[in-house]
């Protein structure tokens, strides 16, 4: 009996700390390499996984997008290379997590580069388990007014989640370019942002998270790439910068309520190609109507379903109209976007008196 139990015993003690149960699942996970800027080091991939321990990927890196289908081993791990025009053989190991099967972690890499991988899976049904974090926000990219290589206008977008933890983004780049995204946000609200532009050949990506602490409602660190001689009128010199990124969490004003606590202010457009600036005392008064204060002209109209504005204001020097963008940043009390120039970009913000 007793020489039984040791070898029981020992039997148990030879096993792995945490066995791994594969199940059926989707992760969605973002990569970039830490140790610099650079268009070709990122992507986004999307791996299903079955309780058979099978699994299929799909990658997109700029304009090239990957796929195959494997099996995962006991440990849950797996490898692949594949051939990329543009960096040669690339390749790819990860493995869900041991202690965490909601997550696959592991490495993307080339011979020049390393980019860490991180994957989340999607948890929430809407039904039995729902995302905390469900609800609309408004998100700003702020700019550099110090800046004429890079855009001084904040680029914005608003932001959607489902009770099953869907995500839909939609929104401008301060250069004017339109940006949008589906995904999931995990279980402790983060949301691996990534977006190709300019036919691939440029890139916007983070990772966000919602909620993270009592005072902040959405932030994480983004960056947008522009390459030399891309599409669109602003900057075609192109640049590489890293921004924080953050928003507000939004609800649609009741009629008659504001849509931020602002009663008589200012908005400035500040930065870019303007010199000077301009800036226009206002009113929000009923139905979040804004009255112009001020004798050059302007117009401003907010969406309260979205928490977006759009409008032009008249330059008081050359007479010439300037259209701006951007949202309302409800728990700022201010609402903050961008004007387009004639050469550059510039921002557009709003706050009380």
């Amino acid at each position: 009996m007793k020489l039984r139990y040791l070898v029981a015993l020992n039997l148990l003690l030879a096993l792995p700390a945490f066995a791994f149960v594969p199940l059926d699942g989707t992760y969605n996970g973002l990569f970039y390499a830490s140790d610099g800027t650079w268009q070709g080091n990122s992507g986004v991939m999307t791996i299903k996984t079955t309780s058979r321990a099978t699994y299929s990927v799909k990658i997109q890196m700029g304009q090239e997008r990957f796929s195959w289908t494997g099996r995962l081993d006991s440990s849950g791990a797996d490898s692949r290379q594949v051939q990329s025009y543009y960096h040669g053989p690339i390749t790819t190991q990860f493995q869900v997590d041991p202690e965490d099967p909601d997550l696959i972690t592991g490495t993307i890499s080339s011979a020049d580069w390393t980019a860490d991988l991180f994957a989340d899976r999607a948890v929430f049904n809407g039904k039995t388990s729902s995302s905390i974090d469900a609800g609309k926000y408004t998100m700003l990219i702020p700019g550099d007014m110090t800046s004429h290589a890079n855009p001084a206008g904040d680029g914005f977008g608003t932001i959607t989640i489902t009770r099953a933890g869907k995500i839909t983004f939609v929104g401008s780049l301060a250069d004017g370019t339109k940006i949008s995204q589906s995904s999931t946000v995990s279980k402790g609200g983060q949301w691996g942002l990534y977006i190709p532009l300019y036919r691939g050949l440029g890139t916007f990506y983070g990772w966000m998270l919602f909620n993270g602490s009592a005072d902040e409602d959405l932030g994480g660190d983004t960056t947008w790439i522009k390459p030399q001689h891309s599409s669109g009128f602003y900057y075609p010199d192109g640049f590489a910068i890293v921004v924080p990124s953050y928003g507000s969490y939004y609800v649609a004003p009741p009629n008659g309520a504001p849509i931020i606590d602002v009663n008589a202010g200012t908005i400035e457009f500040v930065g870019g190609d303007l010199d000077p600036g301009v800036t226009n005392s206002i009113s929000l008064v009923a139905n979040n109507k804004v009255v112009n204060q001020s004798a050059n002209g302007l117009s401003m109209t907010f969406n309260t379903a979205s928490g977006t504005f759009t409008g032009k204001v008249m330059h008081p020097v050359n007479q010439r109209w300037l259209t701006f963008r951007g949202v309302a940043l409800q728990r700022f009390a201010v609402a903050a976007g961008y004007a387009l120039g004639w050469t550059e970009t510039s921002e557009a913000w709003l706050q009380g008196l």
